[in-house]
């Protein structure tokens, strides 16, 4: 590992440069988007460092209210929308920040810290590090062309003008014979997550690379801003929220962007943010203000994966919240706590449009994982496609009981220090996975990876300043044992960690890693001609294709095995050849044919000619 990394320093080091500046240009643009709403949180000293996170939300819901909500008169690119959304933002932001020394001095740490953090760039990016220009690394699940094609249509023209025959991407019509911009009709028809393809075109718009190039750039921003995020809302110092903010790390979000999974990415961090938000708003006394800002933030956050998902991880938080308060203070929450409590879940449904969607794309895959596999997931040991844990299943299995001791010795502290924020940090996400094994719902509860580990990491830190600010009776107790609990936790994680960081760079497939120039050199040879694409059934080569050819308007006829991934999706059959073009594109580890020659070959494709 140290080989390889002093050999990406030595070759690479304008790319591992260009990674950095892209992942910090992105964390300053969302924070600015970000800066008012944490104006709010009660601690100034670490409520800066959520700006990114908060940004995430409210940057694509403003660019969206704009982009969409404007008549053809006054239509706006997305671009466009982008910016004034921006500049209302900041402008917020800056009117509504104190102006004071302590404010300057939190703005400077707040760039220190996001400046040190862009480090982890060129590890998530390293597609674009070894390629040496804006590459995708296509190795695990299928999504990362979903969110790239999108944020592309997003890109290309105002929803008020489509034009048939303009020669922009799209229109979204719902034509079999046209998978791209038939596929970006499906997911308008039944898609729900509108905010995280906008946050896509935000990151392409910042980094000036298209969808699928700036993909890798999109997960580096949002991990570092989840980690900053929930750091800061459930922190109150800063040797506290730089420990916590390095504990998420090794959770399973890191995975999640490289599987495909930017939605989960986005949303679960956010729930745990927005639970944060809620505990805070409620104890400094919530006003309009904070009420306004809380929904904001749940309305950004619903748009960006299930807002069923999303409602029902943030439930289980508050209800497990009110419940706990209600048990120590002996009398049932007010009205007023359930109906602050419901603003969240009730507004991330509403402005998904979910409700006005009886068919959407809320319903959970199946990937046949058994209960065993599934304890390994949702303590975050494991990842879910590829085996990445470095250890033995005998130490896996007693990593697991760790986990178990671990959650049940906060669970105690927490109860007899009547923490109830800690308390509902716990059991809600526990009380889903019960709930999921006694329903026998092994599918919703693979779902539930990457949420239970960082909330249990969120108590323990919780506890842990609890201990440290009271310093007398039980808390002097329950400190040290807290603290090593943690630091337990957190060593027994990185093994996995560790693992997904090799799979995902040292011992990556170089023939996934799609670069920019690959696509210039397939179009500049094909031109307007005709391409007959078969590349067989390899899913993630053909879903490249057809993202890339997509946007650019190459001409494309499709073999039917490459059909059936590339276009099946909406039952149609092959359409038929009338005349078979010139020009074949194949895999990089197929053969051309006698009649052939090659013309271009990139690490996945051949692009040939027939004599």
């Amino acid at each position: 590992m140290y080989a390889f990394a002093l050999g990406a320093i030595e070759v690479k080091i304008f790319p591992i440069l260009h990674a950095w500046i892209t992942v910090f240009t992105g964390l300053i643009a969302f924070g600015a988007a970000g800066l008012a709403a944490t104006t709010f949180l009660p601690d100034r000293r670490v409520s800066m460092m959520a700006a990114p996170l908060a940004g995430i939300a409210l940057w694509p819901l403003a660019t969206l209210a704009l982009y969409v909500s404007c008549n053809s008169t006054f239509a706006l690119g997305f671009d466009s929308a982008a910016r004034i959304a921006l500049t209302v933002l900041l402008i917020s932001g800056l009117l509504l920040l104190p102006r004071d020394r302590d404010s300057f001095g939190v703005a400077w740490r707040f760039l220190a810290v996001v400046a040190v953090a862009s480090l982890v760039a060129p590890i998530v990016m390293a597609a674009s590090v070894y390629r040496g220009e804006p590459a995708l690394l296509y190795l695990d699940g299928a999504d990362h062309t979903v969110y790239a094609t999108l944020a592309d249509w997003y890109r290309s023209h105002p929803p008020q003008s489509m034009p048939v025959g303009s020669g922009t991407v799209g229109p979204a019509i719902a034509d079999p014979t046209q998978p791209y911009s038939s596929w970006v009709a499906l997911v308008f028809e039944v898609g729900t997550r509108g905010g995280a393809y906008a946050y896509q075109a935000l990151v392409s718009m910042l980094s000036g690379q298209p969808g699928m190039f700036s993909y890798d750039a999109a997960t580096t921003i949002a991990l570092i801003a989840a980690c900053l995020g929930c750091a800061a809302v459930f922190s109150r110092s800063w040797i506290f929220f730089l420990c916590l903010a390095g504990a998420l790390v090794t959770s399973l979000w890191y995975d999640y962007g490289h599987m495909g999974f930017l939605g989960k990415l986005l949303s679960y961090p956010l729930v745990i943010f927005t639970f944060g938000a809620f505990v805070s708003f409620r104890r400094s006394g919530a006003g309009p203000a904070e009420v306004l800002a809380l929904a904001m933030i749940a309305a950004g956050a619903g748009l960006m994966h299930s807002a069923v998902g999303y409602a029902l991880l943030f439930t289980s938080l508050a209800a497990a919240l009110l419940l706990a308060e209600a048990v120590f203070q002996r009398r049932p929450p007010e009205v007023a706590a359930w109906a602050l409590a419901a603003i969240a879940p009730a507004v991330a449904l509403i402005a998904s449009g979910t409700l006005a969607r009886p068919l959407s794309d809320s319903i959970f895959p199946d990937y046949g994982v058994g209960w065993t596999n599934i304890a390994y997931l949702v303590t975050d040991l494991n990842s879910l496609f590829p085996n990445v844990s470095l250890l033995p299943r005998l130490a896996l299995t007693a990593s697991f009981l760790f986990c178990v001791f671990a959650w049940a010795t906060f669970l105690l502290v927490a109860l007899r220090n009547r923490n109830a924020t800690a308390i509902a940090l716990l059991c809600g996400p526990t009380a889903l996975i019960l709930a999921f094994y006694v329903c026998r719902l092994p599918a919703p509860a693979v779902q539930l990876a990457g949420f239970p580990y960082p909330a249990t990491l969120c108590a323990g830190f919780l506890l842990a300043q609890q201990g440290k600010q009271n310093g007398r009776g039980t808390f002097s107790l329950s400190y040290p044992l807290v603290i090593s609990v943690l630091f337990a936790l957190v060593f027994l994680h990185i093994p996995r960690v560790t693992g997904s960081v090799l799979h995902y760079t040292r011992d990556a497939d170089r023939r996934q890693m799609f670069a920019v120039s690959d696509f210039d050199r397939l179009q500049a040879a094909i031109g307007n001609q005709e391409v007959y694409v078969d590349i067989g059934g390899n899913t993630r080569a053909i879903l490249a294709i057809m993202t890339e050819f997509g946007r650019r308007n190459i001409k494309t006829i499709w073999s039917p095995q490459s059909w059936q991934i590339a276009g099946s999706f909406r039952g149609a059959p092959v359409p038929p050849v009338t005349k078979m073009p010139d020009l074949r594109l194949i895999d990089a580890t197929d053969s051309e044919g006698a009649q052939e020659r090659i013309l271009v070959e990139t690490p996945r494709y051949k692009l040939v000619r027939r004599l």
